[in-house]
């Protein structure tokens, strides 16, 4: 005769009150046996029907088994019996997210908070159940409460880290992703890859390549850790590597959208145009297939897919703009804003203008961009009071531009930031107006110049400069704003340009404004400073010199707006308004274009440029 164990004597007798049956379900839940589990905490709210105890374990059994619809029943349940204690509403919030109900997640969660406001988790699940409804601000706010709440919430830090990135707030997420390594190493693989990934939005690379090689050798490679290290591959000017992993990735699984973008950007970066656009289409394809089916023609993404979505849509924009295809990049251009944290109908409160014949009314247009953006399609207003026929134009603009422009023909009158808008009966941004001219390559309004500047203004330039010694004159500007995501790409460091200087009989006068004006100092080249100067006495100087030189910078459209020659330095993955393959310009007659042939050797290219300058200098 076998003897019973003191388990399984435990099982046959019934318990005699609720907080003993609650121990033999999860006694039978730790070895292993989920269904004498079920069967106990079912026993419970049998003979407890009016206690939550039951319904609560039982919920939390089927959470865990992913049986999300009957954790909800028994959660409600659990809240309909016992519905002042806040854990009920936050255990119900927590299933209602995960069975995809956010609306009842955040109300759930919301009802514990009213009743422990200092409650760390449900903060940290009302930020989930916001942040699945597309409310990234508010979600930020309430992972926020839940660190404030419980400093140690590792879980809460991460989640903050993530937030900060998708509202590209590097600098933070670096922080929340550095607060969570440091309280639960077990993290570590989720807090170094966010940690990479605020290096990276910041650019610093090589420390965003040091914390993705501590997630790696934690855990098996993952697509999401070989896809970031193929970003961070092609972002330290190694673009071979990078396809040939990213490629790699796709074949792997070609339903991830994020590494067939990171393909496209990187075939972009060194021209492959076509193969990215191919690339792109996948991401989106991808993406489409991951989505939540509403309705016949729309899905509905997570707010991670709309985010991705937002990056591929303009990356292929870039794409098709670049390969000269302005018939849709002009009309994806439109779309450039979205998801990226400005809303301008809501900002002026006026419609938008829709192309048509303004009959006399009151027009605001919009500057949005960097300088040389405004610089390049500033032209654009002479077509627009030509064709719309505006009673009256106000640019909204910053100081520096507004002072610039002053005296160009058809602006009225200029609104700088916080100062109040005009009663205009409509609005545009000033880089929506190719797509409502259907601006093609041979149809770009490239007359010039088309900058004017006062004749006395243009006078003290010319004097100043009539004082330098004899020889022809060159204008120098080879950093561009640092504050530009792409701008390690573009901008030169001065040392690289050295070979220029050895041409005889040139006098250097640098163009810089603010960044950049330590490397003269650096290198000790024989360039002039001709002192302080606003942007208009920049433009003043401009007229004067007989050539101008300058990396993909603003420098480089003040000049071409202003006719005067100039040689544009451009990096293998140059801008999209170059285009590919040419040495012209068709926005600015006067430019020429000198292209690196390897990214990131701007050594070769100064050598060819010292030539042309050889060239020009004796000619």
């Amino acid at each position: 005769m076998s003897q019973q164990t003191p388990t399984a004597r435990r099982c046959q007798s019934s318990p005699i009150d609720p907080s003993s049956a609650m121990a033999l379900a999860r006694e039978r839940l730790q070895a292993g046996d989920r269904a004498g589990a079920e069967s106990a905490f079912r026993e419970m709210i049998r003979r407890w029907p009016g206690l939550a105890l039951g319904y609560d374990g039982l919920g939390q059994l089927y959470l865990s088994a992913q049986r999300h619809a009957d954790a909800v029943a028994c959660f409600q349940e659990a809240v309909a019996h016992d519905s002042d204690t806040a854990s009920r509403h936050n255990n119900l919030s927590l299933a209602c997210h995960r069975q995809g109900d956010y609306s009842a997640a955040e109300q759930a969660g919301r009802a514990a908070l009213r009743l422990d406001p200092g409650y760390p988790e449900a903060w940290n699940n009302l930020g989930n159940a916001l942040l699945s409804q597309q409310e990234p601000a508010l979600a930020r706010a309430a992972y926020r409460e839940a660190v404030r709440h419980r400093p140690g919430y590792a879980k809460a830090w991460l989640n903050l880290a993530r937030i900060e990135l998708l509202l590209n707030n590097s600098v933070a997420a670096r922080r929340a992703a550095r607060r969570a390594l440091r309280l639960n190493p077990e993290a570590a693989v989720l807090g170094w890859s966010l940690l990479a990934q605020a290096e990276q939005g910041l650019r610093h690379y090589p420390a965003a390549l040091a914390a993705l090689e501590e997630a790696l050798c934690r855990t098996t490679e993952t697509v999401e850790l070989l896809t970031l290290k193929g970003s961070l591959l092609r972002d330290t000017l190694q673009p071979e590597a990078a396809i040939a992993l990213l490629e790699a990735v796709t074949r792997q699984n070609p339903g991830d959208s994020s590494a067939w973008n990171e393909l496209g950007l990187t075939l972009d970066c060194i021209n492959r145009l076509s193969e990215a656009a191919s690339a792109f289409d996948q991401a989106i394809a991808a993406l489409a297939a991951t989505g939540r089916q509403r309705g016949e023609n729309r899905v509905e993404l997570s707010l991670e897919g709309m985010a991705t979505l937002h990056k591929v849509r303009y990356n292929r924009t870039m794409n098709y703009l670049k390969q000269g295809n302005f018939v849709q990049g002009w009309a994806e251009y439109c779309h450039r804003w979205n998801g990226r944290g400005r809303d301008f109908d809501r900002e002026f409160g006026i419609p938008q203008w829709q192309g048509g014949a303004l009959n006399g009314q009151h027009l605001l247009v919009a500057t949005e961009q960097g300088l040389g953006d405004t610089l390049q399609f500033i032209r654009y207003l002479d077509l627009l009071i030509e064709r719309a026929q505006p009673a009256r134009v106000t640019l909204a603009t910053i100081p520096p531009m507004a002072q610039l422009l002053a005296d160009y023909p058809g602006i009225d009158a200029f609104v700088l930031p916080k100062q109040a808008l005009p009663p205009a009966q409509s609005y545009t941004l000033l880089m929506d107006l190719p797509y409502w001219f259907q601006t093609r390559i041979d149809t770009i309004p490239n007359r010039t110049p088309y900058l004017s500047l006062p004749a006395n203004l243009r006078t003290i330039w010319k004097q100043r400069l009539s004082r330098l010694p004899p020889g022809r004159r060159v204008g120098i500007a080879w950093q561009g704003n640092p504050g530009f995501g792409q701008d390690h790409l573009r901008s030169i460091p001065l040392a690289r340009l050295a070979p220029l200087f050895a041409v005889p009989d040139l006098q250097w006068v640098q163009l810089q404004r603010h960044a950049g004006m330590e490397q003269i100092a650096e290198t000790d080249l024989p360039i002039q400073d001709l002192g302080d100067a606003d942007l208009r006495e920049v433009a003043a100087l401009i007229t004067g010199l007989d050539l101008i030189i300058s990396s993909d910078s603003m420098i480089a459209h003040l000049a071409g707006a202003l006719g005067r020659p100039v040689w544009v330095l451009l990096s293998v993955k140059g801008e999209w308004r170059w285009l590919t393959d040419r040495d012209d310009s068709p926005w600015y007659p006067t430019m020429r274009l000198f292209r690196q042939t390897r990214l990131g050797d701007w050594s070769t290219l100064a050598e060819q440029v010292r030539d042309a300058l050889a060239d020009w200098a004796t000619a």
